[in-house]
This record gives C-alpha cells, sequence and structure tokens, in this order.
C-alpha cells in the first residue's frame, strides 16, 4: 500500500473494497468447497458449515475495517487497547485531554475561555496529559524528525495562537457573531443549526 501511494495519481485501496469483493468470492466458496471434507479421517476434520451468509460478511467487514486504520487498527487487541486508554480522557476524567492554568485563574472571564480553554477555546497555554491529545497535531511526534516537528509546530502556534485571533477579534468575515472553537454547525445568525431541518 505504500508503494501504490507513492504515485502521482495514487491508488486507494480501502476496507470497502473488502466488502464489495467478499461477497461473490464467498458465494464462489461456498458453491465449490461446500461439500469438501477437509483432513478426512483426522481428529482436524471438518467441513465448511453451508452457504455464505450475513454473518459471515458482517465478521469480514469488521476485520477489514480494523486491518485498514492506523497501527492499533491491525485486530481485536488494538480495538480494545484504544478502547481501554481512551476511556479514563474521553469520558470519564475529560480534564485530562486538556489542562489550562488560564482558565483555573479566571473562571468567569469570557476571554480567559476563548484564549485557554483546551476543550472550547484555543488552548494557548494548556497541556494535556492525554496521548491522543499530544500527538494530535502530527501524528506521532516520536515517528517524525525533530526538525518537522518543530516546523509543524511552528505553523500551528503562528496560525492558530497570532492569526486566528487578530482574525476573531477584528471581526473578519462576521467572526465574532460564531464562537473561537466549536465543532457545531451555525446559521449565518450565529444560531445553533437546526439539523432536523435537512
Amino acid at each position: 500500500m505504500k508503494f501504490i501511494g507513492l504515485h502521482r495519481e495514487p491508488l486507494t485501496v480501502s476496507a470497502i473494497l473488502a466488502q464489495i469483493v467478499v461477497v461473490p468470492l464467498g458465494k464462489l466458496m461456498a458453491a465449490t468447497i461446500t461439500d469438501c471434507v477437509f483432513f478426512k479421517g483426522t481428529c482436524l476434520e471438518f467441513l465448511d458449515p453451508g452457504p455464505f451468509n450475513v454473518k459471515e460478511h458482517v465478521l469480514i467487514t469488521i476485520f477489514a475495517n480494523a486491518g485498514a486504520g492506523t497501527v492499533f487498527g491491525f485486530g481485536w487487541a488494538g480495538i480494545y487497547r484504544s478502547f481501554a486508554y481512551y476511556i479514563f480522557p474521553g469520558y470519564l476524567f475529560k480534564m485530562l485531554t486538556s489542562l489550562s492554568w488560564i482558565c483555573w485563574t479566571s473562571p468567569k472571564s469570557v476571554l480567559a475561555q476563548q484564549l485557554g480553554s483546551g476543550l472550547s477555546g484555543l488552548g494557548l497555554f494548556a497541556f494535556g496529559l492525554d496521548w491522543a491529545t499530544i500527538s494530535s497535531y502530527l501524528g506521532s511526534p516520536l515517528a517524525s524528525p525533530w526538525f518537522a516537528t518543530a516546523n509543524v509546530a511552528v505553523g500551528y502556534v503562528f496560525v492558530v495562537y497570532i492569526l486566528a485571533p487578530i482574525c476573531y477579534w477584528l471581526n473578519v468575515f462576521n467572526a465574532k457573531t460564531f464562537p473561537i472553537y466549536s465543532q457545531d454547525l451555525f446559521s449565518s445568525t450565529g444560531q445553533e443549526y437546526n439539523i432536523s431541518l435537512i
């Protein structure tokens, strides 16, 4: 897959391809192998249990999606590990994701929340104890050379901590109509968009 990705027009092979290809292959194998007996006469003797069904297709889809992901997605152990690791910073104790001393010093200041909050603001001088937060801007900083990490960090600091606040407080494109950072959708008047209208 890495070799294909280096071409000028890379060919992308995703897990969806496995989901599509597996149906005719499963039906072909069920038609040709069902009557075969493997390891006949030994304690390992087994038969194909029958025709290709939805349960087998779902299982193949789960394995294809688990294997097509990142390093932790190669198997069930990886899925369990990302769940076991993320349960604390993602659900039980979100404060691990972003510790902001600016928000602690001025808990009622809107400006302090916009600048300091790592969950709903710019995260200025905030730090995290969650590895997913630390590695979110460049993947793993341990896997790339220091100059690449430093280059991305300088660009990130310039855009997020200098350019974005200047544009926001100068009200470029009516920016003050919206929150400085949010994952929600908003109408042109700054009201939260009613998704049920779609």
